[in-house]
């Protein structure tokens, strides 16, 4: 099973990478919050990044400026109970724009799910 995430992002901003190297900005992840019955399945993906040489880092940058879609693939717990779930997806990101950087953030999503009957 995957759960499509689509971001949304300002004008003039960025986030940085699912594959941002380290020793710079934090790199965008998802994860699935430890909450059975899903839990996350491989690595999420995503749109393919623009990469640049930073020059407030010191290091090539990897970052998303515009809307895109990232799959986070998850699997179902082979003891759930048939019925609606609250999947949550918790993403972490730091937003930049050519002027300034604001502090890495984390957002919980719920994204309701519905088991089916086996």
């Amino acid at each position: 099973m995957r759960v499509s995430v689509k971001s949304a992002i300002e004008d003039g901003w960025h986030v940085y990478s699912l594959t941002q190297k380290p020793g710079g900005p934090t790199p965008l992840s998802m994860t699935v919050l430890p909450s059975p019955p899903f839990a996350i399945a491989g690595n999420v993906t995503g749109p393919v990044p623009d990469t640049a040489f930073d020059e407030n880092f010191g290091i090539a940058t990897e970052t998303y400026d515009a809307p895109g879609v990232f799959v986070v693939p998850i699997k179902v717990d082979a003891s759930a109970l048939p019925g609606p779930h609250a999947l949550q997806v918790k993403i972490r990101s730091q937003a930049c724009s050519d002027k300034m950087c604001l502090p890495a953030k984390t957002t919980t999503i719920d994204v309701p799910m519905t088991v089916a009957t086996r």
